[in-house]
């Protein structure tokens, strides 16, 4: 079988897309559409382009691969390939939170300097950062709300509704299930913007 690319997402910063390929090496059994033996070598790249687009829909310039972020496919092994992409890359600024809602990435590698286009991929990511931090700072109230018998059971009841929506909007991503996250993301900032209503004021 021929090669086939394939990425994922890791989380391990909330200010980086990182991107990981995860072809993985041939094998006849287990991996018949991975890198090298009866497919091409990864050794034999010299060109790699990711063309991301933002959940806004502003397509980011390409980055190359071994120019911007110094992957040396002559050296690299099946495990070198981490792809961190900043947010300077992503047309905003280094150390910003990306923003929430789905990604696309178009990931293209060729054996001829982008001539012929040897394998490309589809692919779309999702990211929930800023709407899980938000979240996170009103749970970090709960202590505060017990001390006003007026109000706490509201603002209680709308907290624990955006935890239980985040958790299934943490699920939804991590498997791709990109309507339902989606919608639950809508669902959730709509929640979280009408929090402000709930603060108590008494």
């Amino acid at each position: 079988m021929a090669l086939e690319l394939s990425l994922t997402k890791n989380i391990s910063d909330y200010s980086v897309l990182t991107l990981i390929d995860n072809t993985g090496a041939y094998n006849a059994t287990t991996n018949p559409t991975g890198w090298g033996a009866t497919n091409t070598a990864l050794s034999a790249i010299n060109y790699a382009v990711l063309v991301i687009t933002t959940p806004g829909g502003v397509q980011c310039p390409p980055v190359d691969i071994i120019a911007d972020l110094g992957i040396n496919f002559a050296t690299a092994t099946v495990n070198d390939l981490i792809y961190n992409i900043t947010g300077s890359m992503l047309g905003g600024t280094d150390g910003d939170t990306l923003a929430d809602g789905i990604w696309t990435v178009h990931y293209e590698v060729s054996i001829d300097g982008g001539v012929t286009i040897l394998e490309d991929l589809d692919t779309q990511v999702a990211t929930y950062y800023q709407l899980q931090v938000l979240v996170f700072e009103n749970i970090a109230t709960i202590p505060d709300l017990y001390e006003c018998n007026n109000c706490c059971t509201m603002k209680l009841k709308d907290i624990v509704t955006q935890f239980m929506l985040l958790q299934a909007l943490v699920y939804a991503a991590e498997y791709s299930y990109l309507t339902e996250f989606t919608n639950i993301l809508t669902t959730l900032q709509q929640i979280t913007s009408f929090d402000a209503d709930l603060i108590c004021d008494c």
